[in-house]
């Protein structure tokens, strides 16, 4: 616990970090996710192709 104290400076550096390389990821993917899965319960043809397409990812 005592390196945790002594070096806390450095924890909240990589803590800010880690936080900007992941949140950047997660709200783009809700960016895109939410209007594609809009558009793939509107149209049928589109619902297909989206569910096959992430199944194979």
């Amino acid at each position: 616990m005592s390196w945790t104290l002594d070096n806390l400076d450095l924890v909240a550096e990589l803590t800010l970090s880690h936080m900007r390389l992941s949140v950047i990821p997660i709200v783009l993917s809700f960016v895109i996710a939410v209007p594609l899965g809009w558009v793939a319960n509107r149209n049928a043809s589109l619902r297909a192709v989206t569910l096959t397409a992430g199944s194979l990812l």
